[in-house]
């Protein structure tokens, strides 16, 4: 009786020093938890305001390409008139007579020519920012997406490991609990 008393506590003690340790496991694991989900949220904050800001600068640079479009239709509707008053002076001259009025005609035609292409190229280089700055937003975006991905994933995977020491903890005060009671 007295070797059956002896071994009953010892492994009522066993079982009480293994609760011990998974109850420290436990606390370990909540506070890995804890230092890894505020890294991540730093880490997603962090990215946060620079999406922020890539956004910003998104705008800007969409405005900026409406701006500039807007700039290469002014020309284009203006060669309309001025192709109208060269065809006229052509006419009149049927390339036998040149006027003074057919070469400013050309002329003008050549300065909205080259103020076209100038607009056409702002637009261009305007168009090619916005692309850069929608690349950076979704990089940003997709660097945030993975973040929260993976704060998920450690989250459910500490939620297994305590739950698997929990259950630990559990069975033993049971298990305790009817060694004691067996003792008295």
């Amino acid at each position: 009786l007295f070797n059956e008393v002896k071994r009953l506590l010892r492994e009522s003690a066993d079982l009480r020093a293994k609760a011990v340790a998974d109850q420290r496991s436990l606390e370990s694991i909540a506070g890995r938890g804890r230092e890894t989900r505020q890294r991540l949220g730093h880490a997603v904050d962090a990215l946060g305001i620079d999406a922020s800001k890539a956004r910003d600068a998104l705008k800007g640079a969409l405005a900026r390409v409406a701006t500039a479009q807007a700039a290469v239709a002014a020309p284009r509707e203006a060669m309309k008139p001025a192709m109208a008053e060269i065809l006229r002076w052509e006419g009149r001259s049927a390339m036998q007579e040149p006027y003074r009025e057919l070469a400013a005609a050309y002329r003008a035609a050549a300065d909205l020519t080259d103020t076209w292409l100038v607009a056409k190229k702002e637009a261009q280089a305007a168009e090619r920012e916005a692309a850069q700055r929608k690349t950076e937003v979704d990089d940003l975006e997709f660097q945030i997406k993975e973040l929260r991905a993976a704060l998920a994933a450690q989250s459910e995977s500490q939620e297994r490991e305590e739950e698997k020491f929990q259950r630990g903890v559990s069975d033993a005060g049971k298990r305790a609990d009817e060694l004691d009671r067996e003792l008295l």
